[in-house]
C-alpha cells in the first residue's frame, strides 16, 4: 500500500483541530469585552474539545472537587472525572460537585499564560490533592479484591498565548520549578508558544517542551497517555459520604420512629 504524498493524516487531523480551536479562542478574545465573559468563553472551549475527543470513560465538566470529610477545592476551569461509577452530587447553574476519589486530572484555562496563572493554577491543583480520599474493597467476578491505593490526580494548565516574549523558556521554567509538591503542574499547553510535560521518572523531573506547531497534538497525545497510566480509579467508600451527608444521629432518630 502506498503512503499519500505531503503531511501524513493524524498531523493534518490535529493541524486542523488546533487551527479550529485557536480560531475560536481568538474570536473570543477579540469580541468579548467584559474580561469574565471571556474567559468563560476559553473554558467552554477548552472543555468542548476535551469531551469531544477523549474516550467515553471520562467525563469533563468546570466545578469543585469534595471530600467525605466536607473539604471542598476552589473553583476548577477543567475537572476530568470518572464518568461510569461517579454520581455528580450537585449540578447547579453548570458548577458541578464532584467526589475528590473520581478525579483524574484538574486545569486550568487561560486565554494568556503567565507566571500568576502557572501559581494559580498550582495553587488549585494543590486544594484538590490535599483532599481527604476514600477507597474500599470490591467485587470483581466473584472474587474481593482488597482497596487498593490512590491513584495520582494529574494538573496542568490550558490556554491560547504565553504572556513570556521567549514562549515556554526561561520565564516559563522558572515559574514552573517555582511550585510546591502539592502544586506541581504535569502538563499544558498554549497553542500560540507549545506544550510541555513535566515527567518524574527514576527519581528526576525532565521537562519536555513541544513547538506551536504540535502544541494540540502533544498536549492531548500525553493527556491520554497519563490518563492510560492512572488506569481505573479507586472504589470510593460510600458509606463515608453517607455519614456526611446524613449524620449518624439523624439516622438512629429515624430509626428509632420506626419502632
Amino acid at each position: 500500500m502506498t503512503k499519500p504524498a505531503g503531511q501524513p493524516l493524524l498531523e493534518r487531523l490535529f493541524l486542523a483541530h488546533q487551527t479550529t480551536l485557536r480560531s475560536e479562542l481568538e474570536r473570543a478574545r477579540g469580541v468579548i469585552d467584559h474580561p469574565g465573559l471571556k474567559g468563560d468563553a476559553s473554558e467552554d472551549r477548552w472543555r468542548d474539545m476535551l469531551t469531544r475527543h477523549l474516550p467515553k470513560r471520562y467525563r469533563v465538566c468546570r466545578g469543585q472537587v469534595v471530600d467525605s470529610r466536607g473539604g471542598i477545592s476552589e473553583q476548577i476551569d477543567v475537572i476530568i472525572h470518572d464518568a461510569h461509577y461517579c454520581p455528580l452530587f450537585l449540578q447547579d447553574g453548570g458548577t458541578c460537585f464532584v467526589p475528590a476519589e473520581s478525579v483524574y486530572a484538574v486545569f486550568e484555562a487561560k486565554q494568556e499564560l503567565d507566571a500568576e496563572y502557572v501559581k494559580a493554577a498550582g495553587a488549585k491543583a494543590a486544594s484538590v490533592r490535599r483532599l481527604f480520599r476514600t477507597t474500599a474493597p470490591i467485587l470483581d467476578r466473584g472474587e474481593r479484591k482488597p482497596a487498593r491505593t490512590h491513584t495520582e490526580i494529574l494538573a496542568g494548565v490550558v490556554a491560547l498565548a504565553a504572556g513570556w516574549k521567549d514562549g515556554l523558556s526561561d520565564g516559563f521554567k522558572t515559574a514552573l520549578g517555582d511550585l510546591g509538591e502539592d502544586a506541581h503542574l504535569d502538563l499544558g499547553c498554549a497553542l500560540g508558544a507549545g506544550a510541555f510535560e513535566l515527567r518524574h521518572e527514576d527519581g528526576q523531573d525532565t521537562l519536555v517542551i513541544a513547538p506551536p506547531e504540535a502544541a494540540l497534538v502533544t498536549f492531548f497525545l500525553r493527556l491520554v497517555h497519563r490518563l492510560q497510566a492512572i488506569g481505573t480509579i479507586v472504589a470510593i467508600d460510600w458509606p463515608a459520604y453517607i455519614e456526611a451527608a446524613v449524620p449518624a444521629a439523624r439516622v438512629a432518630a429515624a430509626a428509632d420512629q420506626r419502632h
